[in-house]
């Protein structure tokens, strides 16, 4: 059976089956909705239920605690639709271009005066990504849900991005990025958020 998901604000809309995840089937319609693990782990693609039913596959899964649950939240890389669904994903659509999410190589490292690290990252074939407005950021995906969210240093539209990343975020990822990544090392990014 073929369900209605509508996305909110944006009003957009897509079908999904009851035997996909609301993620297969935006991604299938070639709508970006923010994901990660998809394994239900890391809570990227934790957004709003508005309306209508969805089931996990198994268990609820281990990124939605119970406050999450009362707030109306779900994770669309496990949720299936069991009635027509209004998710409210206020990023998606406000934007010029969608929310991307890419992978890339690591084509320069920089360490920057003040600090700062930049990486200079290539864009898979001839993908662009697109310029965008004040104070939006971009998402490195770390794998295993971990999450490093970046400001970018020249706001054109090209096939290499350039990204700003501070010592002062104490993460192990962080860490990794300063110390151990390499040129020609992949990475995922997002954006712009």
């Amino acid at each position: 059976m073929n369900y209605t998901i509508t996305i909110q604000p944006a009003n957009i809309v897509f079908n999904s089956s009851s035997k996909q995840t609301l993620l297969a089937a935006a991604l299938l319609a070639d709508i970006d909705l923010p994901y990660g693990c998809q394994g239900g782990a890391c809570g990227a693609c934790m957004v709003s239920k508005v309306e209508g039913e969805i089931r996990y596959p198994t268990e609820t899964p281990p990124a939605l605690q119970d406050e999450d649950i009362r707030a109306g939240k779900i994770l669309c890389c496990q949720a299936i639709a069991s009635s027509d669904v209004i998710l409210d994903i206020p990023e998606i659509g406000t934007y010029k271009d969608k929310i991307l999410t890419l992978p890339t190589r690591v084509a320069d490292k920089k360490l920057l005066d003040d600090g700062s690290l930049e990486l200079i990252l290539k864009l898979p074939g001839q993908q662009i990504f697109p310029a965008y407005t004040a104070n939006q950021q971009i998402e490195i995906l770390a794998g295993a849900g971990k999450i490093c969210r970046v400001d970018r240093l020249e706001n054109n539209e090209e096939q290499h991005i350039s990204l700003k990343i501070t010592p002062k975020m104490t993460d192990s990822f962080v860490k990794y990025l300063f110390e151990s990544l390499k040129k020609r090392d992949m990475l995922r990014i997002r954006g712009p958020l």
